[in-house]
């Protein structure tokens, strides 16, 4: 299982990204830089899952019906190509939900603590910070004029302070020992849930 998630999230593709000495380096607002690293970084591994799921999408284009009970256009290809963007999503929610700190951050030096405390911020904050990343255009604004805290941070109580850089495959590590009780489990999934009630929602499928 390690070595399955360990070609995920360090992949060929993901890897050359993330040892792209022109990408680091760009002289940047680091913060933007950051937002913008992290999103490239979720695309770099999720790419080579994109491609088969697609190829699967396609070749399932007949309509399901289910009864009488569903009265859409939903295909069962549908539910094929978006595994993929739910792992983004699940990927994109919960990137700080070790100690913090995403990959892109151990890289760059960055951790997630909690405003008031400066502890490491719970997953729970982490999650709730990342509720917004869609909205990067807003993200981005106020970014440029609060470098150390964005929508997502006044929303969860956070805000990012500068720490040591370390090996982002240390995050391995953490995975492996960290203890997956009732409530670490629900914030694992609770995106794939968010992202999946949208798909029905867009599909307008009533029981």
């Amino acid at each position: 299982m390690m070595k399955v998630l360990k070609f995920l999230l360090f992949n060929p593709l993901s890897n050359a990204y993330l040892t792209n000495e022109t990408i680091l380096n760009l002289s940047f607002n680091k913060r933007l830089k950051a937002m913008g690293l992290e999103f490239l970084y979720v695309l770099s591994f999720c790419i080579p899952l994109l491609l088969p799921f697609f190829i699967l999408s396609q070749m399932l284009m007949d309509d399901v019906y289910i009864g009488q009970r569903v009265r859409t256009d939903f295909k069962l290809s549908d539910l094929f190509i978006s595994i993929p963007f739910t792992l983004i999503y699940i990927v994109l929610f919960n990137k700080d939900f070790y100690n913090g700190q995403s990959i892109v951050h151990r890289l760059l030096g960055y951790q997630i603590v909690n405003s008031r405390t400066l502890r490491p911020a719970d997953r729970l904050r982490c999650i709730l910070r990342n509720i917004t990343a869609p909205l990067w255009i807003v993200e981005g604004i106020i970014v440029l004029f609060n470098p150390q805290r964005r929508l997502g941070d006044f929303l969860a109580g956070t805000k990012i302070i500068e720490v040591n850089k370390a090996d982002p495959e240390f995050i391995l590590n953490e995975i492996r020992e960290a203890n997956y009780d009732f409530l670490a489990i629900l914030t694992l999934i609770l995106p794939m849930l968010f992202f999946l009630i949208g798909i029905m929602l867009n599909n307008q499928i009533y029981w």
